[in-house]
């Protein structure tokens, strides 16, 4: 009995070593292990500075199953979102909330950081050969893999990019108006300054040329936060008629590399005469971006019934409604024409529709129709004829308009003028003769 016995036991321990042989390495490992790994940063300079910033830690457990821990609130799961997370939060923050922190000096193009905790690492580049190139913050994991059914190093190489000039300028809207507002957007970054630099700035510096800005309506955001007016920049209304932000140096030096999107509204003032163009130019410290627009000139000749030029004709232009006939209520400018008889408008959009009234008849004529007019950017090419000593591109050729003689043209369901001037002066005559015969009977 105890001889059986002891070979259920003996066989029951067999059993078992044979199981955990079988089982993965990790299997073994004490709750709470961490894996290490390198991370190799390619791309930078010499005397950058490389700092590596654990902003989740991944742990794996005796039960292989692998947990993380973070300080950031409510970070997120995957490392796309966390690229997101990072975008809308300054470096600063960040650094105060990473588990661990690691910082090279550069001496070539690579730095490489040996044996960091697996887990999400933010790599922050900041520049040490005294310009401002601005690099972009990257995320890098270098959680532990799994191979052949057991956990592994993981080690990562990562290529940072960054460039001299990072500005961008857009404007909303594919055709433009002389009067209208449009919305302009800046997108650029913070300088990434050597720590050393002790004359920090980032000044964005608006130029328009035939705009008005409107430095009420600026906004500035990093990611989804909106930065503070008075605490992280402020701005001024430039006599020109754009605006100057500086960004303050706490502000600078807490978000190094850091993406920023600015945004305002301005008003197309005015074209240039020769091209119908404005422009608006934006600097961002020593790096440039600018938007022309172009808008277009519309001319036709007011004549007599003879083909000859009429003056003091008067036309306002007004936006066409849906219905095809002038919007009165959206008035665009007017034009009285010369002794060449022209009239024109500029700074008009491609592609909209456009009525134009004539509003004060020259002495004799009758009023002539509406004109309705389409700008079309392909046929506005030529020169506006009225401007005598100036070239221009821009400008499209309507037809002549034709002012009638007073009397000539019948109106419908009526006499013409001639005819009501003719019965009327029929009627005095009547009148006369009816009473000159009654005097005669009453003299008789």
């Amino acid at each position: 009995m105890k001889s059986r016995l002891k070979n259920k036991v003996l066989a029951g321990i067999g059993a078992a070593v044979l199981a955990m042989s079988m089982a993965p390495g990790l299997a073994f490992a004490e709750t709470g292990s961490a894996y290490t790994s390198d991370i190799t940063v390619n791309g930078v300079k010499a005397g950058d500075t490389v700092t590596a910033y654990e902003l989740v830690d991944s742990v794996v457990g005796s039960d292989n199953n692998k947990t993380t821990e973070s300080n950031l609130t409510d970070y997120p799961s995957s490392d796309s979102d966390l690229a997101t997370y990072v975008a809308s939060h300054s470096v600063a923050s960040l650094a105060a909330a990473a588990k661990d922190t690691k910082a090279v000096t550069a001496t070539t193009s690579t730095v490489t950081f040996g044996g960091l905790d697996d887990g999400a690492w933010l790599i922050v580049v900041t520049n040490g050969s005294g310009d401002t190139r601005v690099y972009e913050n990257t995320v890098v994991n270098n959680d532990a893999k799994v191979v052949n059914g057991a956990y592994a190093a993981n080690p990562q190489t990562v290529d940072v990019k960054s460039t001299d000039t990072n500005v961008t300028k857009t404007i909303a809207g594919q055709s433009f108006q002389q009067g209208q507002n449009y919305d302009f957007t800046v997108t650029f970054a913070v300088p990434s300054f050597p720590a050393n630099a002790v004359d920090r700035s980032l000044k964005v510096t608006d130029t328009p040329t035939g705009f008005k800005d409107d430095a009420a309506t600026v906004i500035i955001k990093a990611g989804d936060t909106t930065l503070t007016k008075g605490t992280d920049y402020s701005i001024t209304a430039n006599a020109d008629g754009g605006f100057t932000v500086d960004f303050t140096d706490a502000y600078i030096v807490a978000n190094p590399n850091r993406q920023l999107t600015l945004t305002y509204t301005a008003n197309l003032t005015n074209v240039s005469a020769t091209a119908g163009t404005a422009s608006n130019h934006v600097t961002v410290n020593n790096s440039d971006a600018k938007v022309t627009v172009n808008t277009y000139g519309v001319y036709f000749q007011k004549v007599d019934k003879d083909g000859k030029a009429l003056s003091g004709a008067t036309f306002t232009l007004y936006e066409a409604a849906a219905d095809g006939k002038a919007d009165t209520t959206k008035p665009y400018g007017t034009s009285t024409s010369g002794d060449d008889g022209y009239i024109y408008f500029s700074g008009l959009a491609n592609g909209k529709k456009y009525v134009a009234v004539e509003t004060t008849v020259p002495a004799g004529k009758q009023r002539a129709n509406d004109i309705i007019v389409t700008i079309d950017a392909s046929s506005a090419t030529g020169d506006n004829p009225a401007t005598s000593g100036v070239t221009e591109d821009d400008y499209q050729q309507s037809a002549n308009v034709t002012d009638p003689d007073q009397g000539i043209l019948p109106m419908t369901g009526s006499v013409g003028t001639l005819g009501l001037t003719a019965a009327g002066v029929m009627l005095v005559v009547g009148g006369i003769a009816v009473a000159a015969s009654r005097l005669r009977k009453k003299s008789e």
